[in-house]
């Protein structure tokens, strides 16, 4: 990728998922990079593009990550337990105001994003209860009704109407609705494992 591309796709990541990104102009941007404007829309022909670009280079790099820990050596509630892991210290770089932007001034961003979320759950934690349920640690249900209830949850959590309305921050919130699912999901033997491993790593 080009220098400056990068440059300013990476700052626009930050600043977006910080400050939202309806008020921000192209000006401000140019201005705070000490970039031309003329040089950002050569790699950007409208400021949707760049708010689009911006946050999906940030999504696929977690999709990435997701990958890696669905296709690591480890056994299923180790890789549910780092997947969460991993979504808790994302999910907390989005600003009520970034999210709210998205919703209301962006909706087919936001509908992008949401698709894109869903396939790479869906594909991610599949694996990983068929897994699990081979190796004893997960019961014996629908992997596909429990990553639906999963993801429905994963979406109404990350809403900022669901999150005005209770006092719980991103994390929390997300912690605990894990924890519900692991009590509800893990044979005893792999509720071993998962406390055994939240006893020496906090979520």
């Amino acid at each position: 990728m080009d220098n400056d591309k990068k440059k300013i796709i990476d700052y626009a990541r930050e600043r977006f998922l910080t400050d939202g990104f309806y008020k921000i102009s192209m000006d401000e941007i140019s201005k705070e990079l000490k970039i031309s404007k003329k040089t950002i829309y050569k790699h950007f022909e409208s400021k949707d593009v760049l708010v689009h670009e911006s946050i999906f280079s940030f999504v696929k790099n977690l999709s990435s990550k997701i990958s890696e820990i669905t296709e690591s050596d480890e056994n299923a509630v180790i890789k549910f337990y780092f997947l969460i892991n991993l979504i808790i210290n994302n999910i907390n770089k989005f600003s009520h105001k970034f999210l709210s932007d998205l919703q209301i001034h962006s909706p087919s961003i936001w509908a992008d994003m949401n698709k894109f979320r869903e396939e790479v759950m869906n594909a991610n934690l599949t694996k990983i209860l068929i897994q699990g349920q081979s190796e004893g640690y997960f019961k014996d249900l629908p992997p596909y009704l429990a990553v639906s209830m999963i993801i429905a949850a994963a979406g109404e959590i990350v809403s900022p109407k669901f999150l005005l309305k209770h006092p719980l921050s991103y994390d929390q919130t997300v912690s605990h609705m894990f924890e519900i699912f692991f009590q509800g999901i893990l044979t005893p033997k792999g509720l071993r494992i998962y406390r055994s491993k939240k006893e020496r790593i906090s979520i």
